[in-house]
């Protein structure tokens, strides 16, 4: 039976016009991207990750080549709320306790908050955060403010995430908490997930495939399939077959660094 494919990226180039001149961001991005699947992407800094997720989710207009989410234009699939987004930093509202900051897409898109209330509260139940329900960010860790924000992009029930290093300001061992509830989350939403990080450890260990990608301008430099069993637990980190994995993003990576500097 064929997957059913939640992303589509033919061609892509994305190109940036200033007064000192034009840059090309991304140059012929080809991806497919199945329903379900957990996606990561990396690659060396200023490669282009954050400007193709930008692209796909519909905050940058491609030069050229086409997109299709859900079969639906960038635009569309927006207007549909078909996607939801995890940004850097969590992006709360400091006046807002942990169920108001969840419920703001609620109130955004006009619907009835009171439709809600039960929803909400499974959310941040479900991202750990029972007890801390009427908490401000101001009261929260930053590990938890970014559960926070998971939860609320969780509200309308997307059936994509896109995820731009969510845990990159987190020290180590928060976050490979968070990479566990992450696992978690996707196991039970099914949702498919495409995330950016510059923790090659990390994104084998949440993802399906990896994405790597050089730069100057930023392509897609190889697909690194992920086929350990789920659910996963950090045991698979002592995996001999994890640490070449590791080893083989490692030296992707590095060898774009080298080229740059030749």
């Amino acid at each position: 039976m064929a997957k059913i494919k939640s992303i589509i990226v033919k061609k892509l180039n994305k190109v940036f016009e200033s007064k000192s001149g034009s840059f090309e961001a991304l140059s012929d991005i080809n991806i497919e991207i199945c329903k379900g699947e957990f996606i990561s992407i990396i690659g060396p800094s200023g490669c282009g990750k954050t400007t193709l997720m930008r692209c796909l989710s519909n905050l940058e207009d491609a030069t050229s080549g086409s997109i299709e989410i859900n079969g639906k234009t960038p635009d569309n699939a927006r207007k549909d709320r078909d996607f939801g987004m995890v940004f850097q930093t969590s992006g709360l509202l400091n006046w807002r306790n942990s169920i108001e900051n969840v419920l703001l897409p609620i109130e955004l898109s006009g619907k009835n908050i009171s439709n809600y209330k039960n929803k909400v509260n499974e959310l941040l139940g479900l991202v750990n955060l029972k007890g801390f329900e009427k908490h401000y960010p101001q009261e929260l860790s930053g590990g938890m403010q970014q559960r926070v924000s998971i939860a609320r992009s969780l509200i309308l029930e997307p059936q994509i995430l896109f995820m731009d290093e969510p845990f990159g300001a987190l020290d180590h061992i928060t976050r490979e908490k968070l990479n566990i509830e992450l696992l978690n989350i996707w196991e039970k939403s099914k949702q498919t997930i495409i995330f950016i990080t510059h923790n090659i450890r990390e994104a084998i260990f949440l993802s399906d495939k990896i994405l790597v990608m050089s730069s100057n301008p930023g392509k897609i430099k190889k697909i690194l399939n992920v086929d350990f069993e789920r659910p996963r637990s950090d045991e698979i980190k002592k995996l001999q077959k994890f640490k070449n994995l590791e080893l083989e993003g490692e030296t992707l990576l590095k060898s774009d660094e080298d080229e740059k500097i030749s």
